[in-house]
């Protein structure tokens, strides 16, 4: 998924809506540079995730062995734990079963 396809997405919620966890941090993803990654957080609204996904566009990040790269609309967005963490899509099936479960 891009950035903006993320942003249109939450749009459709209410910006007061709070959840347990949501998405946030920003960073270029370890993965490829060039792409975004959020953590995982906790106590957040939606608009607050809107709010941190909207300002990461045209926003630069350095990458993890140097290098500045600029985020976009059309940049690809992955979900981690946490800044440096590399998991392929790991995290994200992880939260998804904690979801579907009902676990913590």
């Amino acid at each position: 998924m891009d950035l903006q396809d993320y942003i249109e997405i939450l749009e459709q919620y209410p910006r007061d809506k709070q959840l347990a966890k949501g998405l946030g941090n920003p960073h270029s993803w370890r993965g490829d540079y060039t792409e975004l990654a959020f953590e995982v957080v906790v106590d957040t609204t939606v608009g607050e995730m809107i709010d941190c996904a909207s300002e990461c566009i045209d926003k630069t990040f350095e990458g993890w062995k140097r290098g500045n790269y600029t985020m976009h609309e059309t940049t690809r967005i992955h979900i981690e734990i946490e800044k440096g963490a590399y998991s392929d899509g790991s995290t994200l099936m992880h939260w998804f079963f904690e979801l579907l479960l009902n676990t913590d």
